[in-house]
C-alpha cells in the first residue's frame, strides 16, 4: 500500500511539472516570454515544496499511526511555509509579473485536486 502511496505522489509531481511548462508555453505564446518564465518561477515555488514533502513522508518506513499523521501535519505545514518564502523571495528579488506568479502557483497547487479527482475516478 505504501508503495502505490508513494507511486501516486511521485506523479503528482510529474503532474505539477508538465502543468509548469504547458503554462510557461501558453504565457510565452500569448504575453511574452517574461510572463513564461514568471508562471513556471511561481509553480516551481509549489513544486519544490510538494517534493520536499513526497520525499520527507515517504522516506521513513516503520511508523504508527499517530506518527504518520503527526509527520503528515509537520510535512505539511513545512510545505506551506517554504511555498511562502520562496513566493515572497520570487516576488521582492525577481523581476516577475506577479499575475502570471500567482497563476503558476495556483494552477500547479490545483493541479493536486486534479488528480485527486482522477484517482477517485479511476
Amino acid at each position: 500500500m505504501l508503495q502505490k502511496a508513494r507511486k501516486d505522489a511521485y506523479k503528482l509531481i510529474i503532474l505539477q511539472i508538465a502543468v509548469a511548462m504547458l503554462l510557461f508555453v501558453v504565457w510565452w505564446w500569448f504575453k511574452d516570454f517574461a510572463a513564461g518564465i514568471s508562471a513556471i518561477l511561481g509553480a516551481i515555488a509549489c513544486i519544490i515544496p510538494s517534493i520536499y514533502f513526497v520525499h520527507k513522508f515517504f522516506s521513513k518506513h516503520e511508523r504508527t499511526t499517530g506518527q504518520i499523521i503527526r509527520d503528515f501535519y509537520i510535512g505539511e505545514l513545512v510545505k506551506l511555509f517554504m511555498s511562502a518564502i520562496f513566493l515572497v523571495l520570487i516576488v521582492k528579488f525577481l523581476p516577475v509579473q506577479l499575475v502570471a506568479v500567482v497563476i503558476g502557483y495556483v494552477a500547479a497547487y490545483l493541479s493536486i485536486l486534479l488528480y485527486g479527482f482522477y484517482v477517485v475516478w479511476k
